[in-house]
């Protein structure tokens, strides 16, 4: 791609960014994936510690 041609498309993600930062739905459900992948986390530490095939 050429550097002239690189300008516009910086232009257009940012906008595009700054639009979905701006609307909470996808930072919301950004959130609910992280404390969802945590909780999955932390349940599987459980299980591994409990483990009595260890």
């Amino acid at each position: 791609m050429m550097p002239e041609a690189l300008s516009p498309v910086r232009i257009i993600a940012r906008k595009d960014v700054s639009d979905a930062l701006r609307d909470r739905f996808i930072p919301l459900i950004t959130g609910f994936l992280v404390l969802a992948a945590l909780v999955s986390l932390i349940a599987g530490a459980i299980a591994l510690a409990t483990d009595d095939d260890l």
